[in-house]
């Protein structure tokens, strides 16, 4: 933390400026924004070096970082469930009540008024928010969109953890 006698003339109470860099308890903040600070205070290298004069794959590196592995880790989570069936694949089945109960409400008795219709004397919400989007695109498509969909929630589950 920087004390009030290393800021710099015209910098405010714990404001960054100047091209210092401010620490206040573990937050970092970025010497190129000035808060409160006269606007002399503001040097010109922080503001030719501001993001938008970098070229866009520079910025998408930055921005990127070391999130590509919880990319590839997050997209292999949802495509390698969905080749773990042998014959039929998974985007070409629909499996048990995801046809015969939840769809069929969700077409008949609307997506929201079958929110909460019980099943076996179970409330199961979860499914059921799953099959709102379904009365929207034609039949053809509801194996695709239930595997994705599965595969989709079980891997934010796992990435929850």
């Amino acid at each position: 933390m920087v004390s009030m006698t290393a800021l710099p003339a015209g910098c405010v109470d714990r404001t960054p400026c100047c091209g210092l860099s401010v620490n206040d308890g573990g937050r970092e903040y970025d010497p190129k924004v000035v808060v409160g600070a006269r606007r002399e205070a503001v040097s010109e290298a922080a503001i030719e070096s501001s993001p938008t004069n970098q070229p866009i794959y520079e910025r998408m590196d930055a921005w990127l970082g070391h999130r590509w592995a919880g990319v590839l880790l997050m997209a292999s989570a949802i495509i390698l469930p969905l080749f773990r069936l042998r014959g039929t694949p998974s985007w070409q089945t629909v499996w048990a009540e995801d046809s015969t109960i939840y769809t069929h409400q969700a077409v008949f008795y609307g997506s929201f008024h079958s929110l909460f219709r019980g099943y076996n004397g179970y409330l199961q919400l979860p499914p059921r928010l799953l099959a709102i989007p379904t009365p929207y695109f034609p039949l053809r498509y509801l194996a695709v969109y239930t595997s994705l969909a599965a595969t989709i929630v079980g891997a934010l589950l796992a990435w929850s953890i």
